[in-house]
């Protein structure tokens, strides 16, 4: 009798930490139980009441197969990544950031006579140094607004270790 109920018992945990293993419970309260699937629609309840806590994250969409940033309450739903590199390691490694790797985008030439750009002022500016495993500091001579995506050029040290930091 005994053996029959302990045989019940273990079947009955397999499933239960199996299904953990696989990420199918909801764990919004856990942290360290994201798993990567794409978060329902919508991804933020009030941007206008004040306790929204909307922050841009990154998610993984599933469809697509790659990690991206949107604008998402965490606390309203869960599997959000806090960098690009959280995202990727956790869901899709081979994805990358080849961009991260990339030297800095239009650096200002030191002299003003040998000035080739059309800009009355440099911007101050990031990139994400792979070796270093930094942001540094440049002046770029890029207008910010013609910036795409997929460089390594970036207007804050806080958003280029967001998109970058932890690449080698």
């Amino acid at each position: 009798m005994r053996s029959i109920l302990f045989s019940l018992a273990a079947c009955a945990l397999v499933p239960s930490v199996l299904s953990d293993q696989r990420g199918e419970r909801n764990n919004e309260d856990c942290p360290a139980m994201q798993t990567c699937v794409t978060p329902e629609w919508p991804f933020y309840k009030n941007l206008s009441d004040p306790n929204d806590k909307s922050d841009i994250l990154f998610i993984y969409n599933s469809t697509s197969e790659l990690c991206e940033k949107v604008l998402i309450d965490p606390t309203y739903r869960n599997h959000t990544y806090k960098s690009r590199f959280d995202c990727v390691s956790a869901c899709n490694p081979g994805q990358g950031a080849p961009f991260c790797a990339a030297g800095p985008i239009e650096p200002c030439n030191d002299t003003a006579s040998n000035r080739t750009d059309h800009y009355e002022y440099d911007n101050t500016a990031y990139f994400y140094n792979v070796t270093s495993m930094q942001c540094q500091e440049y002046l770029g001579c890029v207008d910010y607004l013609d910036r795409t995506d997929d460089v390594n050029y970036y207007i804050t040290e806080h958003f280029c270790m967001f998109e970058c930091g932890g690449f080698k």
